[in-house]
Formats: structure tokens, sequence, C-alpha cells
């Protein structure tokens, strides 16, 4: 399991104060005014920033409990497909989602997997993807074409656009793509400061799906290297850019569930931490 955020902040916090406090004696046969005050002010802040710490870590356990009751029945009777984006959003992090949903009552149809190999797809691969499902390849056809194919072949098989890109292995299925849905949610986010893989694949197969009507959600975990939030903004109505977070799951489903449309989660330009509900 990916060791969460904080505790790399905590680790960095200590080594920093255990760097200062070791300057700060190392300079003290100068007889530096104060630096017994100094040392103490920081180990104040230190342990200052412990006691946080502990708060949250109750916290995040205290809502990991109360997240079945929350969201129990909210989306009864809805099938919903996961496409994750594996270069951006690692397998420890699905569970969590997966349960979330099975507690909220919903039925996942099928889970994607999209492979780092899509962002490598050869004109070549592209052109047998297109040949088997009997399409017009387009001009300068790229992995943006290739997402929307997915998403208009999702819980319907129009083409089986989902088989051809299995064969391709650009994508792993978990599940029944076939089966009627309702809704789609993204889990990606970013590994760099470009958020290619965000660009190239996520943006156009979220701006399909949002061309056939489908409830739909993009989200990411707090501790991405580049938030990629605004991206997915611009086409899909919900986003969360805390889902590796209880509570991040519950705005997710709430939102979901009662067609509220929203930026939801902790990063600086979230509309909130949970939409407002009525019950």
């Amino acid at each position: 399991m990916p060791l969460d955020f904080r505790y790399h902040l905590a680790s960095l916090t200590a080594v920093f104060v255990a760097l200062i406090i070791g300057i700060l004696l190392g300079v003290a046969m100068t007889e530096t005014p104060n630096l017994d005050k100094q040392i103490q002010e920081l180990q104040v802040e230190f342990k200052r920033a412990q006691t946080a710490q502990e708060i949250d870590d109750r916290t995040d356990r205290f809502t990991d409990r109360i997240l079945p009751l929350l969201v129990k029945n909210r989306m009864f009777g809805r099938n919903v497909v996961l496409v994750q984006n594996a270069v951006t959003f690692p397998n420890g992090e699905m569970a969590a989602v997966r349960e979330a949903f099975t507690q909220a009552g919903a039925t996942i149809t099928a889970e994607v997997t999209l492979k780092p190999s899509l962002l490598l797809a050869s004109p070549e691969q592209i052109g047998r993807i297109y040949l088997r499902i009997q399409r017009t390849l387009p001009e300068n056809a790229g992995a943006g074409d290739l997402m929307r194919l997915l998403a208009t072949d999702l819980g319907n098989d129009f083409f089986n656009a989902a088989s051809a890109l299995q064969k391709e292995k650009f994508i792993a299925v978990r599940g029944d793509t076939t089966a009627p849905i309702s809704t789609v949610v993204l889990l990606g986010g970013a590994i760099d400061d470009s958020a290619m893989a965000a660009k190239k694949i996520d943006v156009p197969f979220l701006q399909a799906c949002a061309a056939r009507k489908l409830r739909l959600a993009a989200v990411e975990r707090l501790n991405t290297v580049q938030t990629v939030i605004p991206l997915y903004s611009k086409a899909a109505p919900i986003t969360v850019d805390n889902i590796d977070r209880a509570a991040g799951r519950a705005a997710l489903i709430f939102a979901l569930s009662a067609n509220l449309s929203g930026n939801y989660g902790y990063k600086r330009g979230a509309d909130d931490v949970l939409p407002d509900i009525d019950e």
C-alpha cells in the first residue's frame, strides 16, 4: 500500500527540525544569544505538527468507519464503469473506490484499465484497430481517437472497440463492457509536471462520455505531483481531488447519486469538501 503523503511530510519535517537543531547546537560554541530559546521554539513547533498529524489520522479513521453509513444505498440500481488510467492511478487505490460503490448499492459492470502503451500507440496499431471494428480511420489518428472509440462503445458494444483495444494490449477489462450503464468514473491524475497522460488520454475520453450524456466524474488522489482537476473540470461535471480519502469517496457518491455538479476535495479551487445534500 503506498505510503500516505502526510507520513512523507512528517518524516521530512522531522529531518528538517533535527537538521536545524544540529546546526544550532553546532554554533553553540560561539555563544549565540537566545540559542536555547530558539531550540525550544523549534521543539514546540515540531510537537504541534505531530499533534496535528495525529488528529488528521484519527479523523481519517473516523470517516473510514462512518462512510458505509453515509453512502448506504445512495446508488442502488445504478450500473457503473470504473476507468483507471494505470499511468497515473495506482492499483492499490482501486479497492477502496470499488468498495465505496458497492456500499452505495451500485453495480460495477466493468473496470477498464488504460495501459501505458496507449501513449505509444503506433499508426500501424491504430490502423489495425479501426480495421477490426470496420470504422473509417481519421487522418492523423492518435491515442485520443482510441479513447473516443472506447467511450462511444461502453455499455452498448456497437463495434466492439474494447475487444479491439484489448487485442493490441492497450487496455485490460474486468467485467462486461457491453452491459448497459448510467455512470462512468475516470480515475487519473498526473505523475509529472507535464500532465501528458491526462491531456492525451483522459480528456478525450471524458469529452466523448459527456457527449453521450452519461453521469460522469473524474477523480485523482490527494498527493498527485500535479493536479489535473482544472483539465478534468472542463469535460466532466463532477471532479474529486482526494479520492484516496473517505471524504473524497463520500463526495463522489453524494454528487453522483443526487445528480449534482461541482469540484470537491481539499485542494485549492475545490468548491467544497462535500456537496450540499438534503438528507
